[in-house]
């Protein structure tokens, strides 16, 4: 699955997407999106990627672990596990939650 498939899949939630930096004066809310590239390895003569859909969100999560699963796990694109973390906006007393879902994709190289 490319990039531009991926960044289209995660815009299907309804919520704002985005790939590298996100700045606070784009956002109405902590409730986003964030597409990263990772670790590229080599395994049995093939490269490949993990990429990772990282949902940021406070509060209650709108979107569960298995609607982003589901979304993006797909012949070429699949999941390989999840990891969540939280952060605390400076001065606040505001916690915000990150779920980050890592998948793994074939790279072509030629």
């Amino acid at each position: 699955m490319n990039d531009e498939k991926i960044v289209s899949l995660a815009k299907e939630f309804g919520i704002p997407v985005f790939s590298k930096r996100v700045y606070e004066n784009e956002l109405n809310k902590y409730e986003y999106i964030v597409i990263r590239k990772g670790k590229l390895y080599k395994k049995d003569c093939k490269f490949y990627r993990k990429i990772s859909i990282n949902y940021i969100h406070e509060d209650n999560q709108e979107i569960s672990d298995s609607e982003i699963i589901k979304k993006f796990d797909r012949p070429g694109f699949k999941f390989d596990e999840m990891d969540i973390d939280e952060f605390k906006i400076a001065d606040k007393d505001q916690w915000i939650d990150i779920n980050s879902y890592y998948f793994i994709r074939v790279e072509n190289y030629d």
